[in-house]
């Protein structure tokens, strides 16, 4: 454990964090899923599970204390403010998060991949999670290698994770039904997934409400293996379409896994968008790239621990920003 982490309890408690944040930076927070049951409830993995309502609650509680809830292009602007956003667009967006951020006098963003909208299609991660629950225990050769299946089905969901994200996006689901019959498990289904995703017309709604809609690539590939005329299709269409059936200007993106080089971010800027999240830890700064925004994420209950996640952001930023100004 790292000698920050071991005294953030004393700082949160002293005030410390206080008199450090009083320079102005953007927090923008990260989230996925906002469930309404404990978010360890039904075996879910990782990503799956998302922030349980109560967690929620208690961000919020934290930030409206301490930041000025401000909208994505009102981040660092006049002192501390917070801006809570959420990828891929899931239903409990609409129906838990975006009534909880109200409650609050929040606004929020959403990104949305165009692909899904309005669908019953489920993500790979979530059928990776259905086949790991219904493996036989033991270790198995799989295509990604040899897998043990037991009690540690979690800690396995992550590592496999990182090998779906790091596949070619045009054979996930090709991988998805070989890894599943390695495992000698019934293949989940791509479609049918029991809480569709919002369609444009509610997103439209949220949009009048006041939330950012921002789009996440037409089909949540990861642009970092994207090349060429694949990669700006999946940017520009992405924009054009969220555009297209919202009837406003998008100004936000945010590339799916946080992947993404330079020339990613190239072709995003091409299309007009201001922001572009990206991976990485950091806040955003007076004099920050814009098209390079860092966000938080806030995944435990303890208010010390989130002041030592956005200290070591708010450092990794003003450190960025002092070398580039340096160079």
């Amino acid at each position: 454990m790292r000698s920050d982490q071991l005294l953030a309890p004393l700082r949160y408690a002293s005030g410390a964090y206080d008199r450090a944040w009083r320079a102005s930076f953007g927090l923008v927070l990260c989230y996925h899923r906002s469930a309404q049951e404990a978010a360890e409830d039904h075996g879910r993995f990782g990503v799956e599970r998302g922030v349980s309502v109560s967690d929620l609650q208690k961000h919020l509680e934290f930030v409206v204390r301490r930041f000025r809830p401000a909208t994505l292009e009102q981040a660092g602007e006049g002192g501390l403010t917070a801006t809570l956003t959420f990828d891929d667009g899931y239903r409990d967006t609409l129906a838990v998060a975006a009534p909880l951020l109200r409650r609050y006098g929040m606004p929020g963003a959403v990104f949305v991949c165009p692909d899904y909208v309005g669908t019953t299609r489920r993500f790979w991660w979530e059928r990776l999670g259905d086949i790991l629950r219904a493996a036989p225990a033991g270790t198995h050769q799989t295509p990604l290698g040899e897998v043990t299946i037991g009690e540690r089905r979690a800690s396995e969901f992550e590592r496999l994770s990182l090998r779906f994200i790091d596949s070619d996006p045009r054979r996930v689901d090709d991988l998805i039904a070989e890894f599943s019959r390695s495992l000698g498990v019934r293949i989940p289904d791509r479609d049918g997934r029991t809480d569709p995703f919002p369609t444009w017309s509610e997103l439209r709604a949220l949009a009048d409400s006041g939330w950012t809609i921002g789009a996440h690539g037409m089909g949540h590939h990861n642009h970092a293996l994207l090349r060429g005329s694949d990669l700006a299709g999946e940017i520009a269409d992405s924009v054009a379409v969220c555009e297209r059936q919202l009837g406003r200007a998008v100004t936000s993106y945010a590339l799916p896994y946080g992947r993404g080089d330079d020339q990613a971010r190239r072709l995003v800027a091409a299309t007009g968008v201001a922001w572009c999240m990206v991976g990485g830890k950091g806040v955003v700064v007076p004099g920050g790239d814009r098209l390079a925004t860092s966000r938080v994420q806030l995944n435990r209950p303890w208010p010390f621990a989130w002041a030592c996640q956005i200290e070591h952001a708010r450092r990794l930023s003003l450190s960025a920003l002092s070398a580039r100004g340096a160079a």
